[in-house]
């Protein structure tokens, strides 16, 4: 038991070395949104990049189709659309140093409607590795964040809210 215990101990001072050393994570996220002025509830696409900033390959899991499930935003206006399909797979993507992965997600922003209005929303978006869980599970790496002009428009939104319902 004090083995255990030795060991979580050494194991957390080497985190908090790292950290009290302001070592840099080995991957940075970043987002660029194709067009800066948005409907609400309309979708758009946001290009995503994950970089390899170190100076040793990392290995990433990637879903071949849930890869927005590995998304998130924090905001709780901004929404990554969800995709569906019959088989997911899950993709070991190396990357040498310097190189990035990208891809892109669809995007869209609920706001409560009103008169055409402009509203500006800031929102970054963290990205989670799908490798096989480690312990403790490492934490979601976030992008740079980004700012859109959102629209709202009453027709806009009725008329997407009608859709929904059918």
């Amino acid at each position: 038991m004090n083995t255990r215990k030795a060991l979580f101990a050494t194991l957390l001072f080497c985190f908090g070395g790292l950290a009290a050393y302001g070592q840099s994570p080995p991957l940075l996220v970043e987002i660029k949104p194709a067009q800066t002025v948005v409907h609400s509830n309309e979708e758009f696409l946001v290009s995503t990049a994950l970089r390899n900033t170190s100076s040793e390959v990392q290995v990433l899991g990637v879903m071949s189709c849930s890869y927005p499930s590995q998304w998130a935003a924090d905001n709780t206006s901004v929404y990554v659309s969800q995709v569906s399909c019959l088989r997911n797979v899950l993709f070991r993507i190396s990357l040498k140093p310097g190189e990035a992965y990208e891809r892109t997600l669809s995007v869209h922003v609920e706001l409560a409607s009103g008169k055409g209005q402009l509203e500006s929303v800031t929102f970054r978006l963290g990205f989670q590795d799908e490798n096989p869980p480690t312990v403790p599970r490492v934490p979601r790496i976030w992008s740079n964040a980004v700012t859109v002009s959102v629209t709202r428009s009453e027709e806009h939104t009725s008329e997407l809210q009608s859709l929904r319902h059918l």
